[in-house]
């Protein structure tokens, strides 16, 4: 698009170029990047004196009253659902996308909901007063009541405008679709999602759906209730949060894992908390050591195929995202708690036809499976061939853990894998490693 002389562009995101994807640890080095550079303005330059310091009322200047006023008419909006007003403030927006976003987030108990920009926007200038633009991220915090125990986020890019020394900031551009890896949510997807809850459950389902979940509800909340009494929930968490979606949907980005991961009967995401205005400045989301804010849950259809497939896969996915709150783990640890809970422990395991056989008879090659990098791959866990005698051996290891020192050992055990590792995990109870750990196991599962 053509500019006269007089205006001036800074692109905000272009400081961060080579940053990684938006669930890696944040803190990348600050160094490299372009500069932001104006066009029909000279750049003043130091002098001995001293750093050359900007009045606020030179030129064009975004200052942080304009991004305050700006926050205010943009939360009006999506608090209000009021798209032609959000239209008011960025034109560009199409009605439809937007519409349906505002509406299906009104179905949502939310503490707080609101946008947020970079702090340091205030610093941009065009010194010919001349229109000015800056290419920057906008941040969508969103807490849901008893869910959420800190605002969860997502990222939208956008060019903010402001025409004159007296306009109003403005956008001209916005992303339809933000651009983070818990996007897109259910509701920036089509259709009507509607939201049922229960006494420790939410679920969100599209409308076409929400009889059959409705109807679950009681079994759902069931399995949700007996994985609280495992781990408690932190601070602010009253509810567990499920979709109900199929495999192949575009919800959390599910469809770009792999065909093994995603046709499991349920799905678990961590939700990580990063303050909004750093978001907004890095265009990251937070990464896998961010603090705790709450935990995304799939249940796909074939966990209603009966009451107590669809409690046993509530209780498990539950019991992902509350063990989140201590961070995250490799594929068996994480796999062999929740098989632990759902089960019902070690007595629960040894009880079970299916899978205590598989349990004595392979885990000598479940052992073999986790050395090395394929303990820390979900593919290689998730392998169809085997995934089954995975979740089972996983579950022993626990159960063996417990069997020394009951359940208050296992989540000692589970805790240190997910805030440290699994090798950590195994050392705290005096092996050298997880595979001396697994040989102990494999000797203990057939002589019980």
């Amino acid at each position: 698009m053509a500019r006269s002389t007089d205006s001036a562009r800074f692109d905000r995101r272009t400081l961060l170029l080579g940053a990684g994807g938006l669930l890696v640890t944040t803190g990348c080095s600050g160094g490299g990047g372009d500069t932001p550079s104006t066009k029909g303005s000279a750049s003043p330059s130091a002098s001995a004196s001293g750093p050359i310091v900007h009045e606020q009322d030179a030129g064009t200047v975004i200052t942080q009253a304009d991004i305050d006023d700006l926050v205010g008419r943009l939360n009006a909006a999506v608090r209000g659902a009021d798209v032609d007003s959000l239209k008011a403030i960025a034109p560009s927006i199409r009605r439809p996308v937007w519409q349906q976003r505002l509406d299906n987030l009104a179905h949502y108990p939310m503490d707080d909901i609101g946008f947020a920009f970079d702090e340091s926007l205030g610093r941009q200038i065009n010194a010919s007063g001349g229109r000015l633009e800056v290419d920057a991220y906008m941040a969508l915090t969103h807490q849901i009541t008893g869910v959420d125990s800190r605002p969860a986020l997502q990222i939208y890019s956008a060019t903010l405008v402001k025409d004159d020394p007296d306009a109003a900031v403005q956008i001209s551009e916005i992303d339809n679709a933000p651009s983070d890896a818990t996007s897109p949510a259910p509701w920036d997807l089509p259709g009507d999602w509607e939201v049922v809850e229960g006494d420790h459950v939410l679920v969100v389902a599209l409308g076409q759906d929400i009889a059959r979940v409705r109807a679950a509800l009681p079994t759902i909340d069931e399995g949700v209730a007996q994985a609280m009494e495992v781990i408690a929930p932190p601070a602010g968490v009253t509810k567990a949060y499920f979709a109900f979606t199929d495999p192949d949907s575009r919800l959390y980005g599910q469809v770009d894992n792999s065909r093994n991961i995603r046709e499991r009967d349920g799905l678990a995401m961590r939700v990580g908390y990063i303050d909004p205005t750093q978001a907004a400045k890095s265009g990251e989301g937070a990464g896998s050591k961010a603090a705790y804010a709450g935990a995304r849950l799939i249940l796909h259809p074939a966990a209603l195929e009966s009451a107590d497939r669809l409690r046993g896969v509530a209780l498990h996915e539950t019991i992902h995202g509350l063990a989140f709150q201590w961070g995250d783990a490799d594929p068996w640890p994480t796999e062999g708690l929740a098989m632990w809970a759902e089960l019902g422990g070690l007595a629960g395991l040894r009880s079970d036809s299916f899978y205590w056989p598989l349990v004595r008879s392979g885990f000598g090659g479940f052992r073999a499976r986790m050395r090395g990098a394929n303990g820390v791959d979900s593919d290689v866990f998730q392998d169809p061939a085997t995934t089954s005698t995975n979740y089972g051996c996983a579950c022993a290891v626990y159960g063996y853990v417990e069997s020394r020192g009951g359940r208050a050992a296992v989540l000692r055990f589970a805790r240190t894998a997910y805030s440290k590792t699994a090798q950590d995990a195994a050392m705290q109870l005096g092996f050298q490693d997880a595979d001396e750990l697994f040989g102990k196991v494999q000797q203990w599962v057939t002589t019980i």
